[in-house]
């Protein structure tokens, strides 16, 4: 994987930290089956940015730096 494709894939991840609700739902759709509109979307945040990072990782592994 090439450092600018990974520096892009981080900067996406970044924005998702400073989704509002509404941006959250527009984006990942399936978060509106497990947020209701009282709950605090942080616990969402976290674990979308846990799960790209995950993911990340994981396509680093595979395909190495170049």
């Amino acid at each position: 994987m090439k450092k600018k494709a990974i520096i892009k894939e981080l900067e996406n991840i970044r924005k998702i930290s400073k989704m509002n609700r509404k941006e959250l739902y527009e984006n990942y759709p399936f978060t509106r089956e497990f947020i209701s509109e009282d709950d605090s979307i942080y616990p969402a945040l976290t674990g979308l940015i846990e799960s790209e990072l995950e993911h990340l990782i994981r396509r680093i592994e595979r395909n190495g730096l170049k």
